[in-house]
């Protein structure tokens, strides 16, 4: 049977165990923050290390972008600015949402993410992900119902 990623059961690139929760973060309304009107001191991420997924909502939403970081703040806002990015704007919205992991884990949640999401924008760092042996995460929207 082959898994997620359609790999031989006797593969070595397959996630391990079943999806993590890992917190995506979200404004106090408990929705996803807007790219556009992210403001990265007001949300303490100066310095701080994690792992960050931006997408456009709306009929026909796609992932654009999956990456790691070492300062949330500072990487954030350059895709605020990234011509990329923008080019979605004028849709109904590009949201973002980040994880506080830390930094051993980035690269094997990236490359799950890459794998499941297969964002429209390509990062150029996730080679290095693709290293190292995935780590499933539930999708931002996707998380584990609270009891």
């Amino acid at each position: 049977m082959l898994n997620l990623f359609g790999l031989g059961k006797d593969s070595d690139d397959r996630a391990v165990g079943p999806p993590v929760d890992i917190k995506w973060a979200r404004n106090p309304k408990d929705r996803f923050h807007n790219l556009m009107f992210l403001d990265t001191t007001a949300e303490n991420l100066q310095g701080i290390a994690g792992v960050y997924v931006i997408w456009h909502g709306g009929a026909g939403s796609k992932w654009l972008y999956v990456g790691s970081t070492q300062d949330l703040a500072q990487t954030l806002d350059e895709k605020i600015d990234d011509p990329e990015i923008e080019h979605y704007y004028d849709r109904v919205g590009v949201y973002v949402s980040w994880s506080l992991v830390k930094p051993e884990y980035h690269d094997g949640i990236v490359r799950y993410l890459t794998e499941a999401m297969k964002p429209e924008i390509n990062n150029p760092d996730a080679a290095r992900s693709a290293k190292e042996k995935p780590i499933a995460v539930f999708l931002p929207g996707k998380e584990k119902a609270v009891a």
